[in-house]
């Protein structure tokens, strides 16, 4: 990829994508694991779907994030209990939480 692909993505993002892609940067850099880029990438991904089914998104009222969070955090496709490890990751895509009231 030359330079000016990258730029042509940078600029063509929103402002909410390109925070959601320094926020992921930032925990990978944390980390340098690319299992936990891929857990974040994922997790935001599904995350945001689920908001933008309710018509909302991450930028949205902080409470109705928070409250589809808690939801989201807990959800299991699967009817299981979500493990600790799972519920935090998934408090921790939400600005608004921070992981209050994780696990």
């Amino acid at each position: 990829m030359d330079a000016s692909q990258g730029l042509s993505t940078i600029v063509t993002g929103t402002s909410l994508d390109l925070a959601i892609s320094a926020w992921l940067d930032a925990k990978f850099h944390k980390s340098s694991s690319e299992k936990t880029r891929h857990a974040y990438t994922e997790t935001i991904g599904k995350f945001r779907a689920s908001l933008q089914r309710a018509g909302l998104d991450l930028d949205s009222d902080r409470a109705q994030v928070a409250l589809m969070a808690q939801a989201f955090a807990g959800y299991s496709a699967r009817g299981r209990v979500v493990s600790g490890a799972t519920y935090n990751t998934r408090l921790a895509v939400n600005p608004n939480i921070k992981l209050v009231g994780a696990v």
